[in-house]
């Protein structure tokens, strides 16, 4: 049926035929993530490749783009939990079988706590503000009503705080629910679109924005707001998903995809960061660039830095790719390049390199220390470990995997 969905694999390449809607839109909303090319004396053939992505690309025409990953949706959960530090939803039984389901039932999640922050009691808080009044109200701003109301002197300028639900929180939350009514997750008369119209109507005193990271970061969980907890990361994920800053009215055509190099990073950065702080070790992950050269043109920006105090031990990079076979058991020329730079930059010796798939041999004893590829020239010293943290394998073989992997990582950081 002509609405039946596209079904593809990440980094797979299929031949499809596209009408020229369908083409032109990914060409030109989705050329980073799908890698499409026509196939030359076949008019509307395409070889489409998903390139490091999965989800759902709705498409002109009302078909629908399906992107498997490569990982086991049951791993992918874990990583998307890992990640987002969604521990909430930790033990929630996921039995969904693809990618797009998975962010369907991500977005449903966030709309039943949008739900819950509604019945229990939106969130208010003070806010400040400036307005010319008839009467004083919190303190005169002098040098304001100067300004502006020399003309207008029946009017004070007033600095006040003001009781109010337009605090960021409900101002993201509303903007996410805005962003997720426009779009086609829920038909028209299905529960949960009502649930997030019921949601919009409560929060309509919050203001829509153009929700970005930043807001994100700048909201602060205290015991006041620690409700709004999981819908904020939920709606992190969900910003990360949809490729872009969403402004309140957009009609683009919906995209839910995820970045999996992002989503494999960050979930190793939150393993390693509850692994080392055992150790009395840090992970940084923002705010540690140096420079390669003396004149600072070359920045240098791993990411992962371990430090003891102000001290970096080692550098840790999650690189989401599949090894060659040549490169099972030894890195690529331009990861061993990166890491050495690394290590000059920041002069440590161990330089870690994570990736998504078994890198030792199966006969390799699982307790023992990897062997690194060791350069030694004159003035510098690096040692290379390859890791891997393998995502094809069932739950309990993941867990293993990944306790596995902090444990390899506390050992090779505190090994100096």
């Amino acid at each position: 049926m002509a609405d039946e969905p596209i079904v593809v694999r990440e980094l797979e390449e299929r031949c499809l035929r596209l009408s020229q809607a369908e083409s032109e839109f990914l060409l030109n909303r989705h050329a980073g993530r799908i890698d499409l090319r026509p196939i030359v004396g076949s008019a509307g053939h395409w070889l489409l490749r998903p390139v490091h992505c999965c989800g759902v690309i709705a498409l002109p025409g009302g078909r629908a783009l399906h992107i498997e990953p490569k990982a086991t949706i049951a791993n992918l959960w874990r990583l998307l939990v890992g990640a987002w530090d969604l521990v909430e939803l930790a033990d929630d039984r996921v039995s969904l079988q693809t990618a797009p389901e998975l962010l369907g039932y991500l977005a449903s999640v966030f709309v039943r706590r949008c739900a819950d922050i509604c019945a229990r009691g939106i969130l208010c808080g003070y806010l400040p503000r400036e307005d010319d009044l008839p009467v004083l109200r919190g303190r005169l701003d002098l040098l304001a009503n100067v300004r502006r109301n020399s003309a207008s002197p029946h009017l004070l300028a007033c600095r006040f705080d003001e009781f109010t639900v337009d605090v960021p929180e409900n101002r993201i939350v509303r903007s996410m629910l805005h962003v997720l009514a426009g779009s086609r997750l829920w038909p028209g008369r299905s529960p949960m679109r009502r649930t997030v119209m019921r949601c919009l109507s409560s929060l309509q005193a919050a203001s829509l924005v153009a929700v970005t990271e930043a807001d994100l970061d700048a909201v602060h969980i205290t015991g006041l707001n620690r409700h709004y907890r999981t819908p904020l990361m939920l709606a992190r994920l969900l910003l990360h998903s949809m490729g872009a800053t969403h402004r309140p009215g957009d009609c683009l055509l919906p995209a839910l995809l995820l970045d999996m190099p992002l989503v494999f990073e960050r979930f190793v950065r939150r393993l390693l960061d509850d692994a080392l702080a055992d150790h009395g070790l840090r992970v940084r992950y923002h705010g540690h660039a140096t420079s390669l050269d003396d004149a600072g043109r070359l920045t240098l920006v791993p990411d992962l830095l371990v430090t003891s105090g102000a001290t970096p031990v080692c550098v840790v990079d999650a690189k989401y790719k599949l090894a060659a076979p040549a490169e099972v058991h030894s890195p690529a020329s331009a990861d061993v390049y990166q890491m050495l730079a690394y290590c000059i930059g920041y002069g440590v010796s161990d330089a870690i390199l994570v990736y998504p798939e078994r890198v030792l041999d199966d006969d390799s004893s699982r307790d023992a220390l990897p062997v690194p590829l060791q350069v030694t020239r004159e003035g510098v010293s690096a040692r290379i470990y390859m890791l891997g943290l393998d995502l094809s394998g069932d739950p309990a073989c993941f867990d293993r995997e990944c306790a596995r992997l902090a444990a390899t990582v506390a050992a090779l950081a505190c090994a100096d």
